[in-house]
């Protein structure tokens, strides 16, 4: 193998070495982003549905009775 050759494997391989850490870093942050964005709509509905229960429990209690029954 000579010299030129040898170059052009090592170039190719820093090259492939640069590419596989760009992927690895671009799938590390959209599977951050994606748990991040996943765990804000859970607390959004969990509080939405906290909500709605106390508008529920509430309507409940303030239902009127009628005295004439």
């Amino acid at each position: 193998m000579n010299a030129d050759s040898l170059r052009k494997v090592l170039s190719r391989t820093r090259y492939i070495r640069i590419a596989t850490i760009f992927i690895i870093f671009i799938a590390i942050f959209t599977g951050t982003f994606k748990i991040t964005t996943d765990y804000m709509n859970y607390k959004e509905a969990q509080e939405a549905y906290i909500h709605r229960e106390i508008i529920e429990t509430t309507e409940y209690i303030e239902v009127p009775v009628s005295e004439d029954e």
